[in-house]
């Protein structure tokens, strides 16, 4: 009997783990790519998909501690499987997300790039500002996706609900932010 405690802990622990990335609908090539980035590279492309922060522009101002550099230096992934998030969106009836697509990231593929982690404050700071303490750096090799929702999102939805307003389907869930580009060739690809 112990023998197979010990061998299921085995596997459990070598579970390996995924951050995931909206497959971008306007996507040019193989390589996911900053916003800022890509303002060099294909201005049209640039101004569709930063059309997401209007009425929030000074987001895209916000400087990221220890990554060093800005909101959009980087590519944001969720720690949370879609799944998850978008089952759990259903279940309090905020309706389907159907045609949404996402990679699965080996979080392997992200070594040697600049990698944190972010966790949203409870109250957001003036002009969206960052504090080392919601920060950290992401180290690979200890790195577990989440399998649960964290609390203060079910809370956010939950008040959402009450209000009668949309949620922002990230709000609160850690946010793997990569200084760096992602060859997608290969990767899995999520859709529902």
């Amino acid at each position: 009997m112990r023998k197979n405690t010990a061998s299921l802990n085995f596997h459990l622990g070598s579970r390996m783990s995924f951050i995931y990335h909206i497959v971008p609908k306007n996507m040019v090539g193989t390589r996911l790519i900053p916003l800022n980035r890509m303002r060099e590279s294909n201005l049209e492309i640039y101004l569709k998909e930063s059309a997401k922060y209007r009425g929030r522009e000074k987001l895209m101002e916000r400087y990221i501690p220890k990554a060093d550099c800005l909101w959009n230096d980087v590519l944001h992934f969720s720690s949370v499987s879609p799944e998850i998030i978008f089952s759990r969106f259903e279940n309090l009836g905020f309706g389907k997300f159907d045609g949404l697509k996402w990679f699965e990231v080996p979080i392997s593929q992200v070594e040697g790039l600049v990698s944190v982690i972010y966790r949203a404050p409870q109250q957001p700071r003036p002009n969206f500002e960052l504090d080392d303490s919601d920060i950290e750096f992401l180290d690979a090799s200890s790195f577990q996706e989440l399998q649960t929702l964290p609390e203060q999102f079910e809370d956010y939805l939950m008040s959402c609900k009450v209000q009668g307003n949309v949620p922002m389907p990230f709000q609160f869930i850690p946010h793997v932010l990569v200084r760096g580009e992602i060859e997608t060739k290969g990767l899995k690809v999520i859709s529902r």
